[in-house]
């Protein structure tokens, strides 16, 4: 990777994963950094190892003593907390063979360890923790498991709710009721670590907390004890350890003793986050120095911090500079004469102290997230930071909606989140993101190809390639095309990624050229000036070129693609893929089809036989004999009329085949004089074109006239071939005549005569020409080539077979072809004509 290369253009700000607290919290498997466990490495041998890294089911340890680390896998092994073996008989501490130290290193290592376990009584940690296989918060919480949630406005009261379902940590509930309540009853979106969500059976522990539906029934009362009796097993020993460790890791807004310092009747701000502006508010009670319950001076209903995530309470006066309105009584205040509003409100500013957080550093402008809907609690929808006033993250998910949530909010996530977990998102920035794109166009802005190899790793792509790509499905059943394979295409996985767009859209690639039935074509089809053209006519933008790799036969083919690094146009461009390897435009994309789904309806497309057993060699064969036999008709009709000294032989032959004296050896001889004719040289050619305007002789007739080839001995022609010239008068008079035939193809070209010199046609009038005759289907493809009249007189039979009827992208055939081949024959028998034989293309 060359080092100039700037990637500072064009990137896409996306916020790291471990700054959402609850995401973290919400795969934390109880197993810490610093841990001690014990671990049975023998028989009745045990000795302390300390965790130094967690990776999920897998810890780094490393041995008390010792300095090397080694991996533990706690679901395939087991592990325990410290004390676990001193109370079993029979086994001893004792390091394993490959930790080297002395008797006294050991005996000082047990005394700490004895040491330790005196000063603690019990483990604080459940066992199930270490023989669970380092489950995660996220499995223990499915469908159908009852926990405790608070009630909104007051967290003293508690009911049983229901999880319907789990998305990633994100739990939808259904409160518990009896009789046609609980058909009616709503559900409701909480994350599992929310401060309204606690494990069964918590507000029993508490003992000041009461049980109480939102909605009264009847039975309401005895379903209490039937929910909490309940035996506790190790899952729900689990699932209370788990969920309190994961709600402990919320950060706080607040300083412990500010909030321990609210007294009744202090005065806070709220955030109205429909109107986006600030209210003053009375504090009316405090619970367990966590709560605060608050309402406001035109509002009857009381709120309770922090039960909703968008009810924010802040100091009475936090940061004037923010200009944001201050509504007082209905009369909008000045931001910074906040003093005048609280001695007109007549009370005390709650003394709350704000924490600073690093985690909150993170949310810059024009950052990437998801953020729930603000009224519609099931859409998840793609946003970006627009302001940031600390603790507030100011989040535009559409140009008239804007969600504004303090940074410790469950309600918010990184980008991706909800697609790793098979979760809809709603986008709405596409409109203002393309109208960005034009004014970083407009500014000097545009993006620059990037060239680097594909195999680049993840911590060295540039930013700006790491736009979070969608799920990529491969459609087995959708029609593969002439390049690839049907059986390989059905051996690729279902899907590639999600992930980073850049390493999503080089596995597919080069997937799609793995399958192909020669790889090294398909990737010199998709590194071609074809396909980059294709990409820009389809105005996708924000592209790098990344070399790929194909083997076929024992070699290693290499070559540069265009790939996208913007999720903006992934399904632009696999569509681009499809179009131009010729297969159905839903092969692969961001859209999943299963069996006649596809809206191609591509199932009815069948390969021709040559294509699907990859026969080139026999295509390409029976084109050139096909192409040979019809080049030599045509040949043969164009050659000249014989001359006057040659009239009586020509009737001579036409008697001897009248009467049947004609021998098999004169119709071999006729065979290899046509194969002669289809390679004769350009002098060859010069006789035909002065003999052929010769005006022909009265006493010669059409019915009766047999086109023949007269070749002249040249020693120069001879020796450029490197073959004897074999033209003699004998072969000239043996040679057979049969009856004429109509040129149908020409017919259309009679106006040859009249065209003007082809070396003075732009591509424009080679356009108009070609568009007029008969061979108007190759008139597009002759414009895209910016063919003009020069270069259309040096086009020959070889470079027009090669092109158009045998190569990869072959449109035509080959009648078609043949059919160009005359028309550019007849114009340059009329062009040599009148300037001279060749004089300028040779």
């Amino acid at each position: 990777m060359s080092a100039d290369i700037d990637y500072s253009v064009d990137c896409e700000n996306v916020i790291r994963d471990d700054v959402f607290w609850h995401i973290e919290a919400s795969l934390n498997n109880g197993f810490e950094i610093s841990m001690k466990v014990e671990i049975e490495h023998c028989d009745n041998k045990y000795w302390i190892a300390t965790i130094v890294g967690v990776f999920g089911q897998l810890l780094s340890l490393k041995w008390e003593g010792s300095a090397d680390n080694f991996w533990f896998d706690v679901k395939n092994k087991k592990c325990y907390f410290l004390g676990y073996f001193r109370e079993i008989e029979n086994y001893t501490l004792q390091p394993p063979q490959n930790v080297h130290l002395s008797e006294l290193s050991v005996a000082e290592i047990a005394s700490r360890y004895n040491d330790s376990l005196n000063d603690r009584c019990e483990s604080s940690k459940p066992l199930s923790l270490f023989t669970s296989g380092g489950i995660s918060p996220v499995e223990l919480f499915n469908a159908g498991i009852i926990v405790e949630v608070s009630h909104l406005f007051d967290p003293e009261k508690h009911w049983f709710a229901e999880i319907i379902r789990n998305v990633g940590g994100r739990l939808k509930l259904k409160w518990v009721c009896r009789g046609d309540l609980d058909k009616n009853c709503d559900t409701f979106w909480l994350f599992l670590s929310h401060p309204r969500v606690h494990y069964l059976g918590f507000a029993k522990e508490k003992g000041n907390i009461s049980y109480e539906p939102p909605i009264l029934y009847e039975s309401w009362a005895s379903d209490i004890h039937e929910y909490l009796s309940f035996e506790e097993s190790d899952a729900t020993i689990l699932r209370k350890y788990l969920l309190q460790a994961a709600k402990n890791k919320r950060p706080r807004l607040f300083e412990p003793c500010s909030l321990q310092n609210v007294k009744l009747n202090d005065k806070v701000l709220t955030f109205d986050t429909e109107n986006l502006t600030l209210r003053p508010g009375n504090v009316k009670n405090t619970v367990e120095n966590e709560y605060l319950l608050i309402n406001q001076s035109n509002d009857d209903i009381t709120h309770c911090y922090p039960s909703e995530d968008s009810y924010v309470v802040l100091p009475f006066f936090w940061e004037c500079d923010f200009d944001i309105s201050l509504l007082c009584e209905g009369d909008e205040i000045a931001s910074n004469d906040r003093s005048h509003c609280l001695q007109k409100l007549a009370g005390r500013a709650a003394p709350l102290v704000l924490i600073s957080s690093p985690k909150a550093n993170e949310f810059v402008i024009n950052a990437k997230l998801e953020v729930v809907h603000p009224k519609d609690a099931e859409r998840i929808c793609e946003g970006r930071v627009t302001r940031v006033t600390f603790p507030l993250v100011w989040i535009e998910i559409s140009s008239e909606i804007t969600v504004v949530l303090p940074y410790n909010s469950t309600e918010l996530f990184p980008c991706g989140w909800a697609k790793n977990n098979d979760y809809p998102v709603t986008s709405m920035l596409s409109c203002i993101e393309k109208n960005e794109e034009k004014v970083t166009e407009k500014n000097g802005m545009s993006n620059e190809e990037i060239t680097m190899h594909s195999s680049v790793p993840c911590n060295l792509i540039p930013n700006g390639s790491k736009a979070w790509c969608p799920r990529i499905y491969f459609n087995h059943k959708c029609f593969t095309g002439p390049a690839l394979s049907k059986s390989k295409i059905c051996e690729l996985p279902r899907f590639v990624g999600p992930g980073p767009v850049q390493l999503v859209i080089q596995e597919v690639v080069s997937k799609i050229i793995s399958v192909a039935y020669v790889p090294s074509r398909v990737l010199n089809e998709l590194s071609s000036k074809a396909f980059d053209e294709l990409v820009k006519k389809n105005n996708i933008k924000k592209t790098l070129r990344v070399e790929f790799k194909a083997k076929y036969q024992k070699r290693c083919h290499r070559d540069r693609i265009t790939v996208i690094r913007s999720s903006e146009q992934v399904e632009e461009y696999c569509r681009t893929v499809c179009s131009h390897l010729k297969c159905c435009y839903n092969l692969f994309g961001t859209q999943l089809y299963d069996g006649d789904e596809c809206p191609s309806n591509c199932r009815g497309l069948t390969k021709s036989n040559k294509v699907l057993k990859r026969a080139i060699y026999y295509r390409e064969k029976a084109a050139e004999a096909k192409l040979g036999q019809q080049c030599d008709e045509t040949q043969k009709k164009l050659t000249l009329l014989p001359n006057c000294s040659d009239n009586e032989n020509n009737r001579n032959q036409v008697s001897e085949r009248k009467t049947g004296n004609e021998s098999p050896t004169s119709d071999t001889e006729s065979n290899g004089n046509r194969k002669e004719e289809s390679t004769s040289s350009q002098a060859t050619s010069d006789s035909k074109i002065d003999a052929d305007e010769s005006p022909k002789s009265d006493h010669v007739k059409k019915e009766n006239v047999e086109t023949y080839v007269k070749r002249r001995s040249s020693s120069s022609d001879c020796s450029s071939r490197g073959t004897p010239n074999t033209n003699t008068g004998d072969d000239q008079n043996n040679s057979p005549v049969s009856k004429p035939k109509k040129n149908k193809l020409m017919n259309c070209d009679d106006d040859v005569e009249n065209f003007e010199n082809p070396l003075n046609w732009s591509v424009k009038d080679v356009y108009n020409v070609i568009k007029q005759s008969h061979c108007s289907v190759f008139a597009n493809t002759l414009l895209e080539h910016e063919i003009d009249g020069a270069a259309l007189l040096l086009l020959d039979n070889e470079t027009i077979r090669t092109n158009l009827l045998t190569g990869y992208t072959r449109r035509y055939t080959a009648q078609q072809v043949v059919q160009l081949s005359t028309l550019i024959q007849r114009l340059k028998s009329k062009w040599y004509r009148s300037v001279g034989r060749m004089q300028c293309l040779r």
